[in-house]
């Protein structure tokens, strides 16, 4: 009667054991499959920031282009009156080179 009493106390330690190992691996792999969740929607993010940045880098390449396209464009108009105001200089002179002949 003793040894089965030991032999019942021995069964139930490792069965209770047993169970609480049980308990602990399928709380691992549940926390395994949310890490393996987690880490895809990591990498989901990271692709979208990476277009994301893509899609940036290439409006500011654009938008320093237009600005360089302004620059050369202001810098005509610039030049243009310049030469305007060259040519109503000239014109000027020769009115009034007319109207002191006169």
């Amino acid at each position: 009667m003793i040894f089965s009493a030991f032999i019942f106390r021995n069964l139930f330690r490792g069965f209770s054991v047993f169970l609480r190992f049980s308990i602990v691996a399928e709380e691992v792999r549940k926390l395994a499959e949310q890490s393996a969740q987690s880490a895809q929607q990591i990498s989901q993010l990271i692709s979208i920031i990476q277009e994301e940045t893509e899609n940036a880098v290439l409006t500011m390449e654009n938008a320093t282009k237009e600005v360089a396209e302004g620059i050369v464009v202001a810098n005509s108009v610039g030049y243009s009156f310049d030469q305007i105001q060259l040519l109503i200089n000239d014109v000027t002179d020769q009115i009034q080179e007319v109207s002191a002949a006169a």
